[in-house]
Order: C-alpha cells, then sequence, then structure tokens
C-alpha cells in the first residue's frame, strides 16, 4: 500500500491524495490513533488485561480531544463488533471495551468544549463543516466525481481506486460468511474482529464527509482518504485469511506479494526521463516545487522572510523553501487564519524559534486581499513578479492577535 502511494505521489505528481494520507494536519493523526486504539482492543479482547482496557480508554479520550473525527475512525466501527459478533467467552470484554470507548469519547469532547468556550487556546471555527442533511446529494456527486478522475488517470491511482471496491466488497462477503455463514464455526474469534472492523472503517470513513454534507471537492478527501489506504492494507489481511484455507498458496502467494511491493518502490523512485533510480532516489529527496523555487528566488533578491498568503502555497513554501521562507495562512482582510498551525507564529511577543516575526509580504496568488488594513499596506508596498508568482513586498507589520493587525512604525 505504502509503495502505491509512493509511486503516484512522485511518478504520476498527484501531491493531494499523498498529502492527505501522510500530513497529521490532514487528519493522519486520527488515521494513526484509530490503528493504535484497535491495538489495545485487540490486546484486550485477547487478553482481558486492565492494562490494555486503560490504554485504549486514554488513547480513545485524547484522539478525540485533538480530532472528533477519531469517533468514525474507531468508535462506530468497533461499535460492530458488539452488533455483530456473539461469542459468550469474549462477551463481556467486547461490551467493556465498547462502553469505555463511548465513554472515552464523550469525555473527550466534553473537554474539548470546555477548553474552547474557556478561550484558553483559540481553536478555530467548525463553521459550515458542521452536518447539513440539505448538501448529501451534492456532496455524493462531488465524490462520484472525484473517484472517476482518480480512475481516469491511470496508474497507481486506478489501482488504488480497483483495490478498494475490491477490499470493500470482499470484506462484506468475508464478514458475512464469519458471522452468519459457516465461517462463524472454525474462524478464530480476533480475526473476525479484525475483518469486521476494517470492512466497517473502509465503509463508515468513506461515506462520513458525504452523509455530513461536507464533501465538496478534492480537498475534502482529508476526511476520509485513509479509508483508501485501509482498503489497500485490508488485501495482505484477506490474502492471511485465504492461506489458511488454503495453505498451499502461501509460499507463492508472500514471493508475488514481496516482488510486487519492491517493483512498485523501485517505480516509484526511478527517474522518469531516464528511468535511474539513482537519479531518481536524489530528485526526492531534494525536492524543490517551482512556485516555492520563484518565490526564494524573490525573497533572495529582496531580503524577505516572513510573509502570508493562501492556505496551500503557505504550506508548501514553509515546508520546501531553502531560503527559509516562512509564509503562513491567512484570510482575505489578511487577519491570521490558525488551521492546523502554530499561533506562536503569528504573534508579536511570542517565544520559539519562529516566535515575534516580522512579516514584510504578501503573496497574492489566490488571496485577492481587501480590507481596511490592507489598503493602508498596499499603500506603501511595492509589487513583484516572478514567472506566475505575484507577490506584494510591504512595510513590517505584526499580529497582536488573530484579527488585529499593525504596521511596526506604528507600533508607538
Amino acid at each position: 500500500g505504502f509503495a502505491l502511494f509512493l509511486h503516484q505521489y512522485i511518478l504520476m505528481k498527484f501531491f493531494y491524495e499523498t498529502a492527505f494520507l501522510f500530513f497529521v494536519g490532514f487528519h493522519g493523526g486520527a488515521y494513526l490513533m484509530a490503528l493504535l486504539s484497535l491495538l489495545f482492543l485487540l490486546l484486550y479482547l485477547r487478553h482481558g488485561k486492565v492494562i490494555h482496557l486503560v490504554l485504549l480508554i486514554i488513547v480513545v479520550f485524547l484522539g478525540v480531544l485533538s480530532d472528533r473525527l477519531l469517533i468514525m475512525y474507531f468508535v462506530v466501527p468497533s461499535l460492530l463488533i458488539l452488533f455483530f459478533i456473539r461469542n459468550n467467552e469474549f462477551r463481556k470484554r467486547i461490551l467493556f471495551s465498547s462502553v469505555s470507548s463511548i465513554l472515552a469519547a464523550l469525555f473527550g469532547m466534553i473537554v474539548y468544549n470546555i477548553i474552547k468556550n474557556s478561550d484558553f487556546i483559540y481553536i478555530i471555527s467548525l463553521g459550515n463543516k458542521k452536518f447539513d442533511s440539505s448538501k448529501i446529494v451534492s456532496a455524493i456527486i462531488n465524490y462520484l466525481e472525484i473517484l472517476k478522475g482518480m480512475t481516469e488517470a491511470g496508474g497507481a491511482v486506478l489501482i488504488i481506486v480497483v483495490l478498494f471496491f475490491v477490499s470493500l466488497l470482499s470484506g462484506i462477503f468475508l464478514s458475512i460468511y464469519v458471522v452468519f455463514g459457516k465461517g462463524r464455526k472454525y474462524y478464530p474469534f480476533l480475526e473476525k474482529v479484525l475483518i469486521i472492523f476494517l470492512t466497517g472503517y473502509i465503509f463508515i470513513v468513506a461515506l462520513t464527509p458525504i452523509i455530513n454534507g461536507t464533501f465538496w471537492g478534492l480537498g475534502h478527501l482529508r476526511y476520509n482518504y485513509s479509508s483508501f489506504y485501509v482498503a489497500v492494507s485490508f488485501i495482505p489481511v484477506m490474502l492471511f485469511v485465504i492461506e489458511r484455507k488454503i495453505p498451499k498458496i502461501a509460499n507463492p502467494v508472500n514471493v508475488i506479494t514481496l516482488a510486487l511491493v519492491v517493483a512498485a518502490i523501485f517505480s516509484a523512485i526511478r527517474n522518469e526521463k531516464h528511468n535511474d533510480t539513482i537519479e531518481g532516489l536524489k530528485n526526492l529527496s531534494n525536492y524543490y516545487p517551482e512556485e516555492v523555487k520563484r518565490i526564494d528566488e524573490i525573497a533572495k533578491d529582496h531580503n524577505i522572510q516572513y510573509g502570508v498568503g493562501n492556505y496551500w502555497y503557505a504550506k508548501k513554501t514553509t515546508m520546501f523553501s531553502k531560503e527559509n521562507v516562512r509564509m503562513y495562512t491567512a484570510l482575505e482582510d489578511l487577519r491570521a487564519w490558525l488551521h492546523v498551525t502554530n499561533e506562536n507564529w503569528y504573534f508579536t511577543n511570542r517565544k520559539g524559534k519562529y516566535g515575534n516575526p516580522r512579516f514584510n509580504f504578501v503573496l497574492l496568488n489566490n488571496l485577492k486581499p481587501e480590507g481596511e488594513f490592507f489598503n493602508r499596506l498596499q499603500e506603501k508596498s511595492d509589487t513583484v513578479i516572478n514567472g506566475n508568482i505575484e507577490i506584494l513586498i510591504t512595510p513590517e507589520f505584526g499580529y497582536k492577535n488573530w484579527k488585529n493587525l499593525y504596521l511596526l512604525d506604528e507600533e508607538n
């Protein structure tokens, strides 16, 4: 699975999908916490030790406190085990783990709301991300359009979509087989749990932003892209189940799987033009987006370092700049947008390596700034263009808080 995602990022230039998977800011943290919760759940169900149940409670509580998507990533899929597995030996453990997960999630939400309402730290508003049944139909259409685009892209992206549906349908079939069919008699308990949980995860997580009515386009894959990753990872689980049924195929399947993974990794890192793996590794380690390179050129010529801009440009620039340019996300009126970032990087008189910055540029691409402060700023600024990059070099300004900006030369 990792090899396929690496392949589509490096070779096929599909940045967004891979970013949603690996960047914590795109709910990758909730995905990892779900896997950790699943680990402690399996350990508790197997051994019945209180320490595993306590660790499960702690992880779910912290996970929901950090990102409430963990409710859909773990709590809801785990409840399927309670409803579908009737095993008297493990029934009490299943019940305890389910109740504990629900209570931990509720406590996490309560603590989150207490912190948010106390204004102890600034938490960005959910705004239009709340449930809206009137947008479900449009969300379904948008999701199908994204799947269509991924399918038409071909290559590794097409393989991922195909594996997604293969895993989902196979998981549903296996779940029915081990719960209602002959498989319920001889499949080990923990295998049943894993099959039901992973199938539920793929289905529930894929539908979460759609049923919520908040799937509007490619950017919102960040809410459910881990369903694709689990679907790809589910293939080895199903192969393991098949191998138990037909032991003779175990060695050939293992060899073929290993060969495919190695081939996919080498295909991903090789140089596309010269078919050179060494050159591909060099390109991977020195990745330098063209837009960031142009921003760096302006920064070097005009001695600028801290600025604000559009969300995607800001993230990419701060991550890949070789001139130590730091760009943070701003709204159209230049107010700070503290989504997935550190407020110390914006505000005056804050500690840390990048605290107390002196901003001196605004990236105009995809921003269209406006408002009273921007108008004052623009009067004293110069516009510099480098290729498709347009930067407004400004007098130094700062943030007293997320919505109050001021010119540093007017500080007193």
